[in-house]
């Protein structure tokens, strides 16, 4: 029998967009993948970060809500569009990518916990400790300044910090990243399409 040779993709977005029927596995958990596939996963972020880095650098972190898995209910499939994207965050210290939840309903971007530790964030005198009503009640959270990156070009913009253990939103909201791009949702093509308005520079 003729051994089936599994396709090859350029960048970890590719394999993303190929493989979600994949992704059922890992419901309710992080996981780190490449080009290649999933390398690590865990229901702990900061486990699975320390699992993937033993044997890459150069991955994407997700966490895998169990409501994006496809369901099958009687006769009816229904396969659920999950508007993600690949995002660079980094900080002075430390910088990673992750696949995020592009929500043009959310006022700012949110990162839960450990991803502000794991990219070296601390909690200074003069942060405000706020909080907001979330679907599991209320959560502490602290605005930082990140450096984004989306295809290529780099801009700083406000992230909540989520400083409650145990949640892990992880989505790009529209403050400053909606000012700098035009955001198409192409639901049909399962796409979307970040075009940079001419008139705003990339920071250095």
């Amino acid at each position: 029998m003729e051994k089936k040779i599994k396709p090859t993709f350029e960048t970890p977005s590719e394999w993303l967009q190929n493989n979600r029927k994949e992704l059922a596995k890992y419901a309710g958990e992080w996981i780190a993948f490449t080009n290649t596939g999933v390398i690590a996963h865990d229901k702990n972020g900061k486990i699975l970060a320390k699992k993937a880095r033993e044997i890459t650098l150069d991955f994407v972190f997700k966490f895998v809500h169990p409501l994006e898995i496809p369901r099958i209910i009687r006769t009816l499939k229904n396969n659920k569009w999950v508007p993600d994207y690949l995002i660079g965050l980094s900080t002075s210290s430390h910088s990673d990518k992750f696949s995020m939840l592009v929500d043009s309903g959310a006022d700012i971007s949110i990162i839960p916990q450990f991803v502000g530790e794991d990219l070296g964030l601390k909690i200074d005198e003069n942060d405000y400790i706020d909080k907001a009503e979330g679907v599991n009640g209320a959560v502490d959270y602290i605005i930082k300044n990140l450096t984004l990156t989306i295809d290529g070009h780099v801009f700083k913009a406000p992230v909540g910090w989520v400083l409650t253990d145990g949640v892990d939103d992880i989505l790009l909201g529209r403050e400053v990243v909606f000012d700098i791009f035009d955001v198409e949702f192409k639901q049909t093509k399962q796409l979307i399409v970040f075009k940079k308005n001419v008139d705003i520079e990339d920071e250095v």
